[in-house]
């Protein structure tokens, strides 16, 4: 399907896999040149921040509608339904001016080259990192991630 058709909560799931992806591309950036992965990461950032504000708003559509439901129940009943019609509509100008613009940037992120066919030029150094990356978050520590870079180089690093 196109993007523009996606519904709230697959364009929710769509940030989710994004999320994904960007966190996997800032864990193998090094590997990279900087002129491919910088282009692809300031991408999946902006889709994220639009997606993020989109699903906020159907969030707060949500949470109103049901202090709206609420309301008549309520000695302040007019007050809430006036303020939430407030909100909703605050949102409503708020989606209609993002809503193009995160069609768009989809389209562009699409048309991207995806940074892992530019080229791998690993170099003994970024693989250093990689590992050392590798070892902080299995270790959750930097001691232990220098542990490691100590155990697979002949010489210790300086820490």
């Amino acid at each position: 399907r196109q993007f523009a058709q996606l519904s709230a909560e697959e364009r929710h799931q769509v940030r989710i896999a994004l999320k994904k992806l960007r966190y996997a591309t800032e864990f193998f950036q090094t590997l990279y040149p900087k002129k491919h992965i910088k282009p692809y990461l300031t991408a999946l950032k902006d889709l994220q921040d639009r997606l993020g504000h989109l699903n906020d708003v159907v969030v707060a559509e949500r949470l109103i509608g049901t202090l709206v439901g609420e309301a008549d129940r309520r000695a302040d009943g007019n007050d809430i339904r006036w303020g939430g019609g407030l909100v909703l509509g605050w949102h409503a100008r708020g989606v209609a001016e993002i809503e193009p613009a995160t069609v768009r940037a989809w389209q562009e992120f699409v048309e991207l080259e995806p940074f892992w066919r530019s080229g791998n030029p690993m170099t003994a150094t970024a693989l250093g990192t990689m590992c050392l990356r590798w070892a902080a978050i299995q270790a959750r520590s930097r001691e232990a991630a220098w542990d490691f870079a100590d155990a697979i180089h002949s010489t210790p690093r300086r820490r």
